[in-house]
């Protein structure tokens, strides 16, 4: 018998802050047996050499990438 994958997605929002407890159990909960993790992909923001050649594209795209650092 083939194990079924499935996927759950949660959104993260700006307010989901993970340095308090009431976020970490909004991801814990998400885990229904020791086999399930929890991943979270958050913007490429300060350490992304992609950077330093994203931020010549304009102004607005230099700007979007301090809003992105300032919110992760």
């Amino acid at each position: 018998m083939k194990d079924e994958i499935n996927f759950h997605v949660v959104p993260i929002t700006e307010g989901d802050d993970t340095l308090f407890p009431y976020r970490i159990i909004k991801a814990r909960r998400c885990l229904r047996t020791k086999l399930d993790s929890v991943f979270f992909a958050g913007p490429c923001t300060g350490g992304s050499p992609w950077n330093r050649i994203n931020r010549c594209v304009s102004e607005a795209t230099t700007q979007l990438i301090e809003a992105k650092k300032q919110m992760f």
